[in-house]
């Protein structure tokens, strides 16, 4: 099945940092893993209110899986886009041209965030910080760096929507397909030499966002084991962890929808994956 417009969206963030989706009123779920590659990039997503839509389950996938930014009736879509890229807020070219005091305020801003969330980002790479602290100040309309560690004190929901924006849980099924080959060819056969069905085969998914890693590793194992002769298959045990509870959940759940189809075989989604 064609899924153009994830064609398009990963295309464009390819090309285009910082570009911005919108998903207006459509059937099925094309573009709800394209939008990935979007938010990858510090990219903005833009999803058509589903209660005003002539076909709601587009934007209904996009919005379900996490990284909507704005959710509107077109017409405001429309405004709130022109005001996002008209903001002309720029912090920086570069991390190395802030000023001291924004450097400080930088800091002031990882430590609320530290403090409303728990976790501390302050190793992050400087670029990456500041996109995202743009980016959000661009949504919440602020201009300056104090203003927007003010609202970050005063609004709990916008310091988890930085640390969202900042553990941007962006991954696919088979992601880095010269990598999954090479996984594929020299180490997972090397796994079961030796093991018996007494044994177990066991690995661990650090970082797993919403999931598709540790499932993709599971096929794979599945697929190798499948190989070997029933009385020589070990037990398969596969650890899954990341920072974000809400990816987790979603991970737990293990729910995608069908535009996976542009990354999974027929014949792999025939066998692991239930409609």
């Amino acid at each position: 099945r064609r899924t153009p417009i994830d064609d398009f969206f990963r295309s464009l963030a390819a090309a285009h940092r910082e570009a911005a989706a919108v998903i207006f009123s459509g059937g099925g779920t094309d573009g709800a893993v394209g939008i990935k590659a979007v938010k990858e990039k510090g990219g903005l997503l833009m999803v058509q209110e589903p209660g005003e839509a002539e076909h709601d389950s587009m934007p209904r996938a996009a919005i379900a899986t996490g990284l909507a930014d704005v959710v509107l009736p077109a017409a405001r879509l429309a405004r709130k886009l022109v005001e996002y890229q008209s903001s002309g807020l720029k912090l920086a070219r570069g991390p190395e041209a802030l000023s001291s005091e924004q450097h400080a305020t930088i800091y002031r801003i990882l430590a609320e965030v530290r403090t409303q969330t728990g976790h501390d980002f302050s190793q992050y790479k400087r670029s990456t910080v500041v996109r995202r602290i743009q980016r959000r100040m661009q949504l919440s309309g602020l201009v300056t760096l104090d203003a927007y560690h003010d609202a970050l004190r005063g609004r709990p929901s916008e310091a988890q929507a930085l640390f969202n924006d900042l553990l941007i849980g962006v991954t696919n099924f088979f992601r880095d397909n010269e990598a999954w080959e090479a996984l594929t060819e020299r180490v997972i056969p090397h796994l079961f030499d030796g093991k018996g069905q007494r044994d177990a085969v066991r690995a661990w998914t650090i970082g797993c966002a919403t999931g598709e890693e540790a499932y993709t590793l599971a096929m794979l194992l599945l697929e190798q084991r499948a190989a070997l002769a029933s009385a020589v298959r070990p037990k398969i045990q596969i650890f899954a962890s990341d920072l974000d509870q809400a990816a987790l959940d979603r991970a737990r759940e293990g729910l995608y929808p069908e535009a996976i189809e542009a990354d999974v075989s027929p014949e792999r989604l025939a066998r692991f994956f239930v409609k």
